[in-house]
């Protein structure tokens, strides 16, 4: 992804919007500068055309349908960890 490409290294990612606010704000809190990418799992792109169009969203579940994911740039990573209680890395 672009953003490694920059210093930046994938934190966590969740389905939970809840979650999502949760580790915005811990980190917000503790001044640690993130981006944050939101996927609509549940939309058509370039190479994976949807079949929405054919079956609606009869079935899917719907807590799915948006994925969240935090970076942080490298140097920040491990304390971003401990603010959010993740085990740190090796």
């Amino acid at each position: 992804m672009l953003l490694e490409l920059f210093g930046w290294s994938e934190l966590t990612s969740t389905y939970s919007s809840e979650e999502q606010a949760r580790v915005r704000s811990a980190l917000s809190g503790q001044g640690i500068r993130y981006k944050l990418k939101t996927v609509n799992r549940s939309s058509p792109s370039a190479i994976s055309p949807s079949r929405r169009a054919y079956t609606g969203t009869y079935g899917e579940n719907q807590s799915l349908s948006y994925e969240y994911m935090f970076y942080v740039k490298r140097g920040d990573l491990d304390a971003a960890r401990g603010v959010l209680g993740l085990s740190s890395s090796l």
